[in-house]
Protein backbone atom coordinates (compact mmCIF):
# COMPACT_ATOMS: atom_id res chain seq x y z
CA UNK A 1 0.00 0.00 0.00
CA UNK A 2 1.33 3.28 -1.05
CA UNK A 3 0.44 6.24 1.35
CA UNK A 4 2.89 8.68 -0.62
CA UNK A 5 1.51 11.19 -3.12
CA UNK A 6 1.53 10.83 -6.44
CA UNK A 7 5.23 11.94 -8.10
CA UNK A 8 6.88 10.90 -5.14
CA UNK A 9 8.94 7.98 -5.79
CA UNK A 10 7.37 5.28 -4.59
CA UNK A 11 8.46 5.72 -1.14
CA UNK A 12 5.62 4.13 1.43
CA UNK A 13 5.18 7.20 4.36
CA UNK A 14 3.04 6.53 6.92
CA UNK A 15 1.35 9.09 8.94
CA UNK A 16 1.36 8.55 12.79
CA UNK A 17 -2.33 10.12 12.79
CA UNK A 18 -3.66 7.33 9.89
CA UNK A 19 -1.67 4.99 12.07
CA UNK A 20 -4.06 6.13 15.36
CA UNK A 21 -7.21 3.92 16.30
CA UNK A 22 -10.01 6.33 16.63
CA UNK A 23 -11.63 6.24 19.96
CA UNK A 24 -14.57 7.19 20.78
CA UNK A 25 -15.37 11.03 21.89
CA UNK A 26 -15.76 11.99 25.42
CA UNK A 27 -17.54 15.05 26.67
CA UNK A 28 -16.86 17.12 29.10
CA UNK A 29 -19.73 16.25 32.01
CA UNK A 30 -19.33 12.69 30.85
CA UNK A 31 -19.59 10.50 34.18
CA UNK A 32 -17.86 7.45 34.95
CA UNK A 33 -17.05 4.83 38.07
CA UNK A 34 -14.57 2.21 38.51
CA UNK A 35 -15.76 -1.40 37.18
CA UNK A 36 -14.71 -2.56 40.85
CA UNK A 37 -16.50 0.43 42.54
CA UNK A 38 -19.78 1.04 41.76
CA UNK A 39 -21.08 3.32 44.18
CA UNK A 40 -17.87 5.78 43.26
CA UNK A 41 -19.14 7.77 40.18
CA UNK A 42 -15.95 10.34 38.10
CA UNK A 43 -17.08 13.05 35.96
CA UNK A 44 -14.64 14.38 33.30
CA UNK A 45 -13.36 18.32 34.03
CA UNK A 46 -10.96 18.40 31.14
CA UNK A 47 -9.78 16.61 28.32
CA UNK A 48 -6.05 16.91 27.16
CA UNK A 49 -2.98 15.85 24.86
CA UNK A 50 -0.15 15.13 27.47
CA UNK A 51 3.48 15.86 26.59
CA UNK A 52 3.60 12.33 25.61
CA UNK A 53 1.05 13.16 22.70
CA UNK A 54 -1.62 10.95 24.18
CA UNK A 55 -4.84 12.47 25.00
CA UNK A 56 -5.84 12.24 28.46
CA UNK A 57 -8.81 13.23 30.68
CA UNK A 58 -8.63 15.21 34.11
CA UNK A 59 -11.55 13.23 36.44
CA UNK A 60 -13.34 14.37 39.92
CA UNK A 61 -14.52 12.62 42.04
CA UNK A 62 -18.93 13.94 42.14
CA UNK A 63 -19.16 13.21 45.85
CA UNK A 64 -15.41 14.63 46.90
CA UNK A 65 -14.36 17.75 44.46
CA UNK A 66 -10.88 17.53 46.33
CA UNK A 67 -10.62 13.81 44.96
CA UNK A 68 -8.90 14.51 41.28
CA UNK A 69 -7.05 12.06 38.95
CA UNK A 70 -5.88 12.04 35.38
CA UNK A 71 -5.84 9.32 33.30
CA UNK A 72 -5.82 7.97 29.60
CA UNK A 73 -8.69 8.61 27.31
CA UNK A 74 -8.04 4.69 26.47
CA UNK A 75 -8.57 3.79 29.91
CA UNK A 76 -12.44 5.67 29.19
CA UNK A 77 -13.24 4.31 26.20
CA UNK A 78 -12.42 0.49 26.58
CA UNK A 79 -14.71 -0.21 29.34
CA UNK A 80 -12.68 -2.21 31.31
CA UNK A 81 -11.36 0.18 34.18
CA UNK A 82 -14.28 2.43 34.03
CA UNK A 83 -17.67 2.29 32.74
CA UNK A 84 -20.01 4.76 31.99
CA UNK A 85 -22.86 5.86 33.84
CA UNK A 86 -26.24 6.59 32.67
Amino acid sequence: MNLSPPGAGGVERFSPVLMRRRQPAIDIGQRFRKAEAANIVWQVTSVFEGIDGKPYAQLVRTDDGSMRKTVALSALTQNLQYVPVA
